[in-house]
């Protein structure tokens, strides 16, 4: 194509043909949702796919659980916090590529883990690291 970009496969994605100057937008790959995008340069042709924004299937479950953290709709106890880090863990195992928004998901809810564990110390009783012997582990 004189004007542009072959159909080419990058990153598990069949892109289409596209003009110089454009970036292809195309769904995430299998096993992830989001928008994944292509850059059509001249004279070079096709950019590196940019997947960052794609996240894995198995991690959604958790990002629902982030946006109610986030809005303090959901309040962390050392079991439930237990149970999210083995759920991450698992989601994460599961992932088949980690795209970059599954390690933004990933920081996210460790911050949730981690400022609870901190707040729950000034009292010293329920520690989450204490209920579970593996939650350091995970």
């Amino acid at each position: 194509m004189e004007d542009g970009c072959p159909k080419s496969f990058g990153k598990e994605v069949w892109w289409p043909r596209s003009k110089f100057s454009t970036t292809a937008i195309h769904e995430c790959p299998l096993g992830a949702i989001g928008l994944a995008t292509r850059d059509c340069v001249e004279p070079r042709g096709w950019d590196l796919p940019d997947v960052f924004n794609c996240t894995s299937t198995s991690l959604i479950s958790i990002l629902n659980v982030i946006a109610q953290l986030d809005s303090n709709d959901l309040l962390l106890s050392p079991l439930l916090s237990t149970k999210l880090a083995f759920d991450l863990q698992k989601a994460l195992n599961a992932s088949i590529h980690l795209y970059g928004n599954d390690l933004w998901i990933s920081l996210r809810l460790l911050r949730h883990l981690i400022r609870c564990e901190l707040e729950q110390k000034k009292g010293l009783l329920y520690l989450s690291h204490r209920q579970d012997k593996d939650f350091v582990k995970v």
